[in-house]
């Protein structure tokens, strides 16, 4: 099977410009694992690499503890090209904590470069608060199961009711941070706030930043890194909108930075999502995870689309003479969109 994963991947990014652009794609397509996990071993203190998926485990205590699975039907967003393929992945909380997984995308990103990871994401109601204690969505510095160093850390809080009144509509509150050691940047009372079996698309932008200093001393307190979080953009040019959030604290540690030895670290290398506590973060499915290094990349406006129907029409990708191609009922397109 790990071959099998590994001609696949080379397909998918080792032809074509398209490629070699494009950091990641994920729309959970495996269709024989639909109500199944994601990670089919479950070793504890194990990566737990599936050699299908090309997802891992954090190695640690609660790698067994399988807590995403694998849901039949994708999420949903009009004019998203990531929208409507494959399968879609739920994360399904319990009381203690459970497996955290990761997958690299193509290439590490630092030294004043941005990376840009769109994907669609709706929150489901388990009945529970959320006090947005832990992280749900994040990054790893290192494409490795014992590697500790997060950034890019999205948390969300549910609030049912507050002093007795209903928050219906509005119950969940979003907060970024660009790393540790500093404070999280959540939304203000004007919101944007977010209600639970609604697909949003979120947009991350992220700029790994330089080296402050010849010493981890020197750097501490000025870090540069910065992030970016849009809640439903406009499918157009970056400068169209506006970001919901933005974190840029200078106490925040960067991904490329100097260690304690003086030794360089570190890059933004892989999606990481998090499993915590019950109460720490609400259930929730994820689908359309797109990774490149511009806005244009992970947005593309679909020209071929010719009704809004048509963006309902589960998608189904393919790869033809080396390069990806999406069917939507009748019709074909390239990933960018375009109609063939």
């Amino acid at each position: 099977m790990k071959r099998v994963y590994c001609m696949a991947l080379a397909a998918m990014m080792g032809i074509g410009a398209y490629a070699q652009s494009m950091q990641m794609e994920e729309y959970f397509d495996y269709a024989d694992r639909v109500g199944t996990p994601l990670i089919t071993d479950t070793v504890a203190k194990s990566d737990n690499f599936d050699g299908v998926t090309g997802w891992s485990t954090q190695a640690n205590n609660a790698a067994g503890a399988t807590r995403f699975y694998i849901a039949e039907d994708p999420l949903e967003y009009e004019g998203y090209v990531g929208s409507g393929i494959g399968n879609a992945l739920q994360f399904r909380p319990e009381e203690n904590a459970g497996q955290a997984v990761f997958k690299p995308y193509a290439h590490g990103t630092k030294n004043d470069s941005t990376i840009y990871i769109a994907f669609l994401i709706r929150f489901e109601d388990n009945g529970q608060d959320c006090t947005g204690s832990d992280y749900f969505w994040g990054m790893k510095l290192e494409n490795k199961a014992e590697d500790t160093n997060f950034g890019a850390r999205i948390f969300a809080k549910v609030e049912h009711e507050i002093n007795g009144q209903s928050m219906k509509g509005e119950e969940i509150s979003m907060g970024i941070v660009k790393n540790s050691g500093g404070s999280t940047t959540w939304v203000t009372n004007d919101g944007p706030f977010l209600t639970f079996d609604e697909t949003y698309l979120f947009v991350v932008k992220y700029h790994v930043g330089v080296l402050n200093g010849a010493t981890a001393d020197e750097e501490a307190g000025h870090y540069d890194d910065e992030m970016w979080l849009y809640i439903n953009p406009t499918i157009g040019t970056e400068a169209e909108n506006t970001p919901a959030l933005y974190n840029a604290d200078p106490n925040c540690k960067d991904f490329w930075r100097l260690t304690s030895k003086g030794t360089e670290m570190g890059s933004a290398r892989t999606i990481y999502l998090r499993s915590g506590d019950a109460g720490s973060m609400p259930q929730y499915t994820i689908d359309g995870i797109r990774a490149a290094n511009t806005w244009e990349e992970v947005l593309p406006i679909q020209e071929g689309l010719s009704s809004i129907e048509e963006t309902h029409v589960k998608a189904i990708k393919t790869i033809r003479n080396g390069q990806i191609i999406i069917t939507r009922g009748e019709k074909t397109y390239s990933v960018l969109g375009t109609e063939l």
